[in-house]
Protein backbone atom coordinates (compact mmCIF):
# COMPACT_ATOMS: atom_id res chain seq x y z
CA UNK A 1 0.00 0.00 0.00
CA UNK A 2 1.16 3.41 -1.04
CA UNK A 3 1.34 6.18 1.57
CA UNK A 4 -1.06 9.13 1.05
CA UNK A 5 1.67 12.10 -0.28
CA UNK A 6 1.93 15.37 1.83
CA UNK A 7 3.14 18.58 0.54
CA UNK A 8 2.33 21.83 0.72
CA UNK A 9 0.60 23.92 -1.95
CA UNK A 10 1.88 27.14 -0.57
CA UNK A 11 5.23 28.37 0.10
CA UNK A 12 6.31 27.29 3.77
CA UNK A 13 9.99 28.76 5.68
CA UNK A 14 10.63 25.82 7.82
CA UNK A 15 13.60 23.67 8.04
CA UNK A 16 11.92 20.27 7.11
CA UNK A 17 9.72 21.89 4.18
CA UNK A 18 11.83 21.68 0.61
CA UNK A 19 11.29 24.89 -1.30
CA UNK A 20 9.06 22.76 -4.26
CA UNK A 21 6.55 22.33 -0.83
CA UNK A 22 8.09 18.69 0.01
CA UNK A 23 7.96 17.49 3.79
CA UNK A 24 10.79 15.86 5.07
CA UNK A 25 8.95 13.63 7.68
CA UNK A 26 10.06 9.95 8.14
CA UNK A 27 6.47 8.81 8.41
CA UNK A 28 5.60 10.05 4.43
CA UNK A 29 8.27 7.26 2.99
CA UNK A 30 7.26 4.44 1.67
CA UNK A 31 9.42 2.07 3.76
CA UNK A 32 7.97 3.54 7.31
CA UNK A 33 4.44 3.89 6.17
CA UNK A 34 2.24 1.91 7.96
CA UNK A 35 -1.54 1.91 7.77
CA UNK A 36 -2.38 1.88 11.26
CA UNK A 37 -1.64 5.13 10.96
CA UNK A 38 -4.76 7.08 10.53
CA UNK A 39 -4.99 10.26 8.29
CA UNK A 40 -5.61 12.06 12.06
CA UNK A 41 -2.62 10.62 13.51
CA UNK A 42 0.00 12.02 10.07
CA UNK A 43 -1.82 15.50 10.39
CA UNK A 44 -0.64 15.07 14.26
CA UNK A 45 3.03 14.24 12.92
CA UNK A 46 2.96 17.11 10.96
CA UNK A 47 2.15 19.84 13.18
CA UNK A 48 4.76 18.45 15.58
CA UNK A 49 7.14 18.41 13.12
CA UNK A 50 6.24 22.23 12.10
CA UNK A 51 6.62 23.03 15.77
CA UNK A 52 9.60 20.99 16.72
CA UNK A 53 11.76 21.19 13.54
CA UNK A 54 14.22 18.43 13.09
CA UNK A 55 17.77 21.06 12.27
CA UNK A 56 19.59 17.66 12.19
CA UNK A 57 18.14 16.49 8.85
CA UNK A 58 17.37 19.69 7.19
CA UNK A 59 15.88 20.00 3.65
CA UNK A 60 16.09 24.19 4.43
CA UNK A 61 19.27 24.85 5.36
CA UNK A 62 18.83 28.54 5.89
CA UNK A 63 15.99 27.69 8.33
CA UNK A 64 17.53 25.14 10.22
CA UNK A 65 20.26 27.79 10.73
CA UNK A 66 18.16 29.75 12.04
CA UNK A 67 15.50 27.68 14.01
CA UNK A 68 17.41 27.81 17.65
CA UNK A 69 17.61 31.75 17.70
CA UNK A 70 13.92 32.60 17.84
CA UNK A 71 14.45 36.56 17.02
CA UNK A 72 16.38 36.06 14.12
CA UNK A 73 13.89 32.72 13.28
CA UNK A 74 11.06 34.81 13.22
CA UNK A 75 12.52 37.96 11.83
CA UNK A 76 13.30 35.62 8.40
CA UNK A 77 10.02 34.43 8.67
CA UNK A 78 8.82 37.78 8.52
CA UNK A 79 10.46 38.82 5.23
CA UNK A 80 9.96 35.97 3.61
CA UNK A 81 6.50 36.10 3.30
CA UNK A 82 6.45 39.80 3.13
CA UNK A 83 8.24 39.26 0.08
CA UNK A 84 5.21 37.02 -1.25
CA UNK A 85 2.63 39.65 -0.63
CA UNK A 86 1.03 37.69 2.45
CA UNK A 87 0.57 40.09 5.81
CA UNK A 88 2.21 38.91 8.72
CA UNK A 89 1.10 41.39 11.66
CA UNK A 90 -0.70 40.77 14.96
CA UNK A 91 -4.29 40.71 12.99
CA UNK A 92 -2.40 38.17 10.16
CA UNK A 93 -1.58 34.40 11.07
CA UNK A 94 0.73 32.67 8.65
CA UNK A 95 -1.22 29.59 9.24
CA UNK A 96 -4.20 30.68 7.63
CA UNK A 97 -1.76 31.17 4.35
CA UNK A 98 -0.63 27.39 4.16
CA UNK A 99 -2.37 25.25 1.79
CA UNK A 100 -1.62 21.38 2.31
CA UNK A 101 -2.38 18.58 -0.36
CA UNK A 102 -2.60 15.09 -0.07
CA UNK A 103 -3.09 12.56 -2.81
Amino acid sequence: IEPPHFHFISKVFHPNVWKNGEICLDVNKKEKYSPALDMEARVDNLVILLQDANCLSPANGDAASLWNNKIAFKNEVQKFYRSLGVCYSKGCSVITYLFLKVN
